[in-house]
């Protein structure tokens, strides 16, 4: 092109390699790119993708930082969300961060199929999948969660888990994920507890049964639940281990940035 008849047209892709000229890497969001030759025009292939490269680098300085993030249905980050937007503002960097809720199944679904660019969710849930990095973050406090009609403590002063021996244990279906269920249930039976279980399509109908004192719920100190007028929460001997969790073929900067971010959030709020 441009005088050079050996080419009569070219055609450019996204994510380009170098083709002699050390100049160019590729334009984000181009999808083809189309040089035909100009008659009497002198060659200037260097030229033109030297001036390719430098607008890539103006759009790249142009593009906006964001991450979608993906969190359990039920959980309440305002709090995470605001002391993290204050920290980027103190620091003068900028990073937009958008964030959906999922039940556990779809919450893993997002994630495998690149719909979300990472979660934070507990690390249980992470761990048994392939090509997935995380960074660890300061485990929830477990909060077993009841009625405030329910009857007073055996002992006249304060519940223990042992209280709630004979009732029925609260749980999301077995379908979005066992790894809950198995952790609750290990919990209580190194207590001695064999609790009967109820097992519910989501999280707002446990917490209308527990409300009604139809039974109990583990949780954490995130669940929403954990803050309703209508119900109590004990404290359990239990902590919770949690990550940020991303696809390893996803790790961006933005991403490593988010997950450190929410991490030194949570400490200075503990």
């Amino acid at each position: 092109f441009y005088n050079c008849f050996s080419f009569r047209h070219f055609s450019f892709y996204t994510s380009l390699r170098d083709i002699g000229t050390g100049a160019y890497t590729g334009v984000r969001r181009m999808k083809t790119l189309s040089v035909t030759e100009v008659p009497g025009a002198r060659s200037c292939l260097k030229e033109m993708l030297a001036e390719l490269s430098m607008e890539a680098k103006r759009e790249s300085l142009q593009l906006e930082k964001s991450v979608h993030i993906g969190v359990p249905e039920g959980w309440d980050v305002l709090p995470l969300i605001e002391e993290m937007e204050a920290l980027l503002s103190a620091r003068g960097e900028e990073l937009k961060m958008i964030f959906s809720a999922y039940s556990y199944r779809l919450l893993l679904s997002q994630l495998r199929n690149h719909q979300i660019d990472g979660c934070i969710c507990p690390k249980g849930l992470i761990v048994p999948l392939e090509h997935m990095a995380f960074l660890d973050l300061p485990p929830l406090q477990n909060v077993l969660l009841y009625s405030r009609k329910h009857c007073p403590p055996e002992n006249g002063q304060e519940y223990t888990v042992k209280d709630f021996r004979k009732e029925k244990l609260l749980l999301l279906e077995q379908e979005d994920t066992s790894i809950p269920k198995a952790y609750q249930l290990g919990f209580l039976q190194d207590k001695g507890i064999i609790p009967e279980t109820k097992e519910y399509h989501n999280i707002d109908s446990i917490l209308l049964d527990v409300s009604l004192d139809k039974g109990f719920a583990i949780s954490d100190i995130w669940s929403r639940g954990a803050f309703d007028r209508n119900l109590s929460c004990l404290k359990l001997d239990q902590k919770m281990p949690i990550c940020v969790a991303w696809p390893e073929n996803h790790s961006f900067d933005e991403m490593r940035l988010f997950a450190n971010l929410f991490k030194e959030s949570m400490e200075s709020l503990q």
